[in-house]
């Protein structure tokens, strides 16, 4: 793999130890991204634009490589413009720029944010993203290091994007990120899958209360969602697990939320009841919750699932 980076480095000219930052990361976590470098789906219209073949970033080691080195170099480049127009250049890009990709969100969303962010600090928040205190032990349960996010710029600006993920569904870029928290991270559960819910509650034996945390999480009631993994419709079915519950049509919200709700009824079953695992198990796989001893598995993406799902139903059960 070392010819390739070296090679894509090269060829898109930037620094090598970023395209070799991004694939040891990659390595670290499987959760989630295309190839090697873990390229978000929603990048390949943008590389088709610029000659890349969808199927040989899929397949292909190396293209997958020299995709990603155009990704960073399309960032780097982002940053200068921005920087030449607002004669203020950012902090650290290259932390904005990592983050962006590991996290799928829009480079641009991520700039704004931040200099959002720049004219909302108060006393009640942390760090060049403005990330409301609030936040900090949800973070600690994803896996961040609340100190190094409170005083190391690179970790809040990776903590502030994990945020903008979360809430990119649900949120335009009306203000920093705590305009955005505080504004109501829960999207509004359209009244007509509310009889869904419930039925599939009874059915199933699921508290409607997560049943509506996993569905906002997963596609902010947006019942034509589609993941960059394949997932589709309210609750984001893959089309296998889709298959085994009897949906036809994941876009179908009453065939969604059934199906749903079957799949989460038979995990918290397998986990003998324990939330956590079954959402985790939601996430990454059941098999994946069992072959890490029952525990979160080590993923970034589920290791942040979880805490995010579990706040959601917190405050729906408040209700």
């Amino acid at each position: 793999m070392l010819p390739c980076l070296d090679s894509a480095a090269q060829s898109w000219n930037v620094p090598r130890a970023a395209i070799v930052a991004v694939y040891r990361a990659a390595q670290k976590d499987r959760s989630g991204g295309i190839g090697p470098m873990r390229i978000p789906a929603q990048w390949l219209p943008k590389l088709e634009t610029v000659g890349f073949s969808a199927a040989k970033v899929r397949t292909n080691a190396c293209t997958n490589v020299q995709a990603a080195a155009a990704i960073l170099a399309a960032n780097h480049s982002a940053h200068q413009t921005d920087a030449a127009s607002t004669h203020s250049p950012l902090p650290a890009p290259t932390c904005l720029a990592k983050a962006a990709f590991t996290y799928g969100v829009s480079l641009s969303m991520a700039e704004t944010y931040y200099h959002r962010a720049s004219s909302h600090r108060t006393a009640a928040t942390v760090g060049v993203m403005d990330i409301p205190r609030s936040w900090l032990p949800i973070l600690r349960e994803a896996g961040f290091p609340v100190w190094r996010v409170t005083h190391k710029t690179c970790w809040n600006i990776g903590a502030g994007v994990w945020i903008l993920s979360a809430l990119e569904k649900n949120h335009t870029v009306t203000g920093g990120v705590t305009a955005a928290l505080h504004g109501g991270s829960i999207p509004h559960l359209p009244s007509a899958y509310l009889p869904i819910i419930q039925q599939a509650a009874a059915q199933y034996g699921v508290p409607t209360a997560l049943i509506e945390a996993v569905m906002a999480q997963e596609s902010g009631f947006d019942a034509r969602a589609v993941s960059p993994a394949g997932a589709d419709g309210l609750m984001q079915l893959m089309p296998a697990t889709a298959a085994r519950y009897g949906v036809s049509d994941a876009f179908n919200p009453r065939q969604a939320i059934l199906g749903g709700t079957a799949y989460l009824a038979h995990l918290l079953r397998v986990f003998d009841g324990q939330v956590q695992l079954a959402l985790a198990g939601y996430n990454a796989g059941g098999n994946a919750v069992k072959h890490w001893g029952y525990r979160i598995p080590p993923y970034q993406q589920t290791q942040h699932y979880v805490p995010a799902v579990l706040r959601r139903y917190k405050a729906f059960t408040a209700k």
